[in-house]
């Protein structure tokens, strides 16, 4: 399973995948791309896509991304450590994530 940090989460967050190929948009080259740009870039070869954006779901049509999977973190911040708190129940929805499934992670 090959995931995507989006670029507004640490990119050290990569290191707590490590059963997974976890790459970052910085890592695609992909930094400042607009949401549209980006899925259109990172959707080929990509499974999830992890991102605290939570108007991606309202603003992209995802019927044209039908294998991508979006995990949406809705945490207070984006630090590290509040976001480390969160990976037990990341690991968990990767376990049974399916293509084209939006999840929320409060």
């Amino acid at each position: 399973m090959r995931i995507v940090l989006d670029e507004c989460l640490p990119i050290r967050l990569r290191f707590q995948f490590p059963e997974y190929e976890c790459v970052t948009v910085q890592y695609l080259q992909a930094k400042g791309l607009k949401d549209g740009p980006l899925l259109n870039k990172i959707a080929p070869g990509t499974d999830v896509l992890i991102t605290v954006d939570a108007n991606l779901r309202w603003q992209q049509n995802f019927k044209h991304f039908p294998q991508l999977s979006v995990i949406l973190l809705g945490a207070e911040d984006t630090d590290i450590k509040t976001l480390t708190a969160l990976v037990p129940q990341i690991k968990k929805v990767l376990r049974s994530i399916k293509p084209g499934q939006f999840v929320v992670i409060e």
